[in-house]
């Protein structure tokens, strides 16, 4: 059971090191041991409100569809390359362990090429290497789990894989389109910031918390970057667990309003995409921070009946 266990955890810590984690300056800020002082007040969690997440929905493309057909825990691909057609990209996604997707490109024809990639109301933009390829994990929130990505201008790809244990899991999805920074945090069993059982993109995995972690996904050096924090713990551990959405601000930003967009997923049921938005102190203003609570529902209360 030891052995079982320590492979899992070697599993979940290397996918979580593969899925593109980064910590941009100011983001590193609010790692330090004291947090930056709240120079405004700090919204509530009822200042998040249902919202269509506008920017954030794809629009459909009338381009040709490489569709996989659905496989439980089995690599789907789009179809193959024909012979002598070494441009084909081929897309695989399959599901692992902790109900994560993980996710193959091979574009060889489109190196250093912009994509989006969504799943579900989860959107995130990345490019391929200088090989055309590009590789990570997605926390799934569909049993039938689907991925789209568009590649370029002109391809669109799509392929499907099954995820049995999607119900074990709790997540919960902040995303927004930009360089601003944004962070998510998820704290365990009463942990104080920066103390054990206290996640988050610069300490993504705790050992000692076993199933939870913390996935950034997206660029983070664009200004139109579409970018994604998703916490996901095992769902016994709801209801002694919250989540908190942090806002780095300084000058640039004052007297702004910022907004992210917040999707939560539990057993059986998905929330609607709300809006989580942020008003910066007036300028001229200092640089801060600001919080807002996300609380995580309890896992019988997230269950259809």
């Amino acid at each position: 059971m030891g052995q079982v266990m320590n492979k899992k955890v070697l599993m979940r810590s290397a996918a979580i090191a593969v899925a593109g984690i980064s910590v941009s300056l100011l983001s590193a800020q609010i790692l330090l041991p004291e947090r930056i002082a709240d120079t405004a007040q700090t919204p509530s969690a009822e200042t998040i409100s249902s919202t269509a997440a506008r920017g954030l929905d794809i629009e459909d493309a009338q381009k040709a569809a490489f569709t996989a057909n659905a496989g439980s825990h089995a690599p789907v691909t789009a179809p193959a390359a024909s012979a002598g057609d070494d441009c084909q990209p081929v897309l695989s996604v399959r599901a692992t362990v902790d109900a994560l997707i993980a996710v193959t490109l091979d574009a060889p024809c489109h190196p250093d090429t912009p994509l989006v990639a969504s799943h579900a109301d989860l959107a995130f933009s990345q490019r391929t290497d200088a090989q055309g390829r590009y590789s990570g994990f997605i926390p799934a929130l569909t049993p039938e789990a689907r991925l789209n990505i568009f590649l370029g201008e002109d391809v669109f790809l799509e392929a499907q894989s099954t995820v049995d244990d999607l119900d074990a899991h709790i997540r919960i999805v902040a995303q927004w389109t930009g360089a601003i920074d944004l962070a998510l945090h998820g704290f365990h069993g009463g942990a104080d910031f920066g103390a054990p059982g206290h996640l988050h993109a610069g300490n993504p995995f705790d050992p000692d918390t076993d199933g939870a972690f913390l996935i950034a996904l997206g660029e983070t050096d664009s200004p139109d970057a579409m970018r994604a924090e998703i916490f996901s713990i095992p769902a016994q551990l709801a209801p002694a667990s919250r989540a908190e959405l942090a806002l780095a601000f300084d000058s640039t930003l004052c007297g702004q309003d910022i907004s992210a967009f917040i999707l939560t997923r539990g057993a059986g049921w998905m929330s609607d995409m709300a809006e989580a938005r942020f008003t910066t102190p007036d300028c001229p203003a200092d640089a801060g921070l600001l919080i807002m609570d996300l609380p995580l529902p309890a896992h019988e209360a997230m269950v259809e009946p």
